[in-house]
């Protein structure tokens, strides 16, 4: 991940599973919207060879200086919740701005994690799911939802990614999916590679 001040890394982890954040309520949702995420992920290699290796996590690296005062209630109401695992700064204690939150992925959408894990974001969600998750014009719901749009924006992808000439007809497979499965790289921090 390439972290800079100012600015917000999207990766898959951002588009298909943090909409599930908003199972933790309306309370978590404002106090949450308010601070400004420098990036989510699904794990931190730092913590390697930990118990928190094989559990279903979601990482969320704050910049705790926007807002300072927001940002400090929001980690004591958050500390005291039932999905609150652990928080700690990933730069200098004192000095630094990033501060990392752990929380335990939702139970509800445990299945949507699994098949997010797989590359398998067709069925991460069913519909009634992508309603309460998604806005209505959400591209992510195109690619979930395997739509003709989705696929002519994948077909383009391909092949300018891969200098390749597949059609629209070689993503009509049920197994085919309209994105890339993650890489590691791009949805765990500090990821050195295996």
């Amino acid at each position: 991940m390439q972290i800079e001040i100012g600015k917000h890394y999207v990766n898959k982890t951002w588009k298909y599973l943090r909409p599930c954040l908003r199972s933790y309520g309306p309370t978590f949702k404002v106090k949450f919207d308010g601070l400004f995420k420098l990036a989510v992920g699904i794990h931190d290699s730092l913590l390697d060879g930990t118990s928190f290796e094989d559990r279903k996590l979601f990482y969320i690296l704050f910049n705790r200086n926007y807002k300072p005062v927001h940002y400090s209630g929001f980690m004591h109401w958050v500390s005291h919740q039932e999905y609150y695992v652990t928080d700690y700064a990933m730069d200098d204690a004192l000095t630094g701005y990033q501060h990392m939150l752990v929380l335990e992925f939702p139970e509800k959408y445990v299945k949507a994690y699994d098949f997010f894990i797989k590359g398998r974001y067709s069925l991460m969600y069913n519909l009634q799911e992508q309603e309460m998750l998604f806005e209505k014009e959400d591209a992510v719901k195109e690619i979930l939802n395997k739509t003709k749009v989705a696929r002519l924006n994948f077909v383009e992808l391909v092949n300018k990614s891969f200098r390749s000439d597949i059609t629209e007809l070689d993503l009509l497979h049920e197994t085919a999916e309209m994105d890339f499965p993650f890489e590691k790289n791009k949805e765990y921090f500090n990821y050195m590679g295996e």
